[in-house]
């Protein structure tokens, strides 16, 4: 990895040399390095700059993998508690529609309504 370094350095400053080069032929004013030390300056400056940036990508990378994993667990939360709401609810319902049930059979015991009224064909033809 190293070596690989090494070698990257040597072309980026051998680029630069070439570009600075014709950069001074053509007399026009440029930000290229005015010798190597400048030039390795420029280089660890820009490496500087990258690893800052890194950093700060990196810092907000696991904020937001914190932030995730907080909103996954408030999601696990909200549905288990909406799963026990859900039982609850279910169970209240059976409850009223037996009573529903309960009440509609006082209700046609209070009319008189019986089964055995509704079937008797002698109370119903007067």
């Amino acid at each position: 990895m190293k070596a690989l370094n090494t070698i990257f350095s040597a072309l980026v400053l051998g680029g630069a040399l070439a570009v600075s080069g014709v950069s001074m032929a053509q007399e026009e004013p440029a930000r290229d390095a005015a010798s190597l030390s400048e030039l390795l300056g420029l280089v660890k400056q820009g490496q500087a700059q990258e690893a800052r940036e890194n950093a700060e990508r990196e810092r907000r990378f696991s904020a937001d993998k914190a932030n995730q994993a907080k909103a996954l667990e408030q999601a696990k939360a909200e549905r288990s508690r909406q799963e026990q709401l859900s039982t609850t609810l279910e169970a209240k319902f059976e409850e009223n529609e037996l009573l529903v049930a309960a009440k509609q059979e006082q209700l046609k015991e209070r009319l008189g309504f019986t089964d055995r009224a509704v079937r008797s064909p002698d109370r119903c033809s007067g």
